[in-house]
């Protein structure tokens, strides 16, 4: 059974179940996105010769990184809470 059109999950991409799983399974894709997007965004600043893409890309590499390590941080948050529930 598929969410509704409005529904987060279709606009992003995923069916992510329910629960903390989804929610670890979301912050895991998200970061691997980013990840992706930092460094696409990276290369194509490094290779381009076109002055306003370059100015473009300089300054959309710092907001990347930083949604990078935003999910990085949520991330690692839902691992060591994971790993207190277990002891």
């Amino acid at each position: 059974r598929r969410p509704p059109a409005g529904d987060p999950k279709v606009r992003l991409g995923g069916d992510w179940g329910s629960g903390a799983e989804s929610g670890t399974q979301f912050a895991q894709s998200m970061l691997d996105d980013h990840k992706k997007d930092v460094s696409e965004a990276s290369a194509a600043r490094d290779a381009t010769t076109d002055t306003k893409l370059k100015t473009l890309l300089t300054g959309l590499v710092p907001t990347l990184q930083k949604h990078q390590d935003t999910a990085q941080s949520i991330v690692d948050g839902q691992k060591n809470s994971a790993d207190q529930a277990k002891k």
